[in-house]
């Protein structure tokens, strides 16, 4: 199932979790077998809603989809 999720993932942009738990080590193990990954941003439940909004906002301004690819990065940014 996460297989399938990953590459409809990859050709419809970055994927928004708030499962830090598992999304991350399953997106590390897809680089490391030399899998495309399309980048994940993963927010943990501590992350305020309104938080997580300003940090998404500012991301889509300030950065492209490329930009995300083959990363996991934890919000907020710091």
């Amino acid at each position: 199932m996460i297989q399938r999720s990953w590459s409809w993932r990859h050709r419809m942009g970055v994927l928004i979790t708030r499962d830090v738990k598992t999304i991350p080590s399953h997106a590390f193990e897809r680089v490391s077998v030399g899998q495309v990954m399309s980048g994940v941003l993963a927010l943990p439940s501590t992350v305020s809603m309104a938080t997580a909004i300003q940090e998404l906002a500012f991301i889509a301004v300030a950065s492209e989809a490329e930009d995300w690819i083959d990363r996991v990065t934890y919000l907020p940014l710091r």
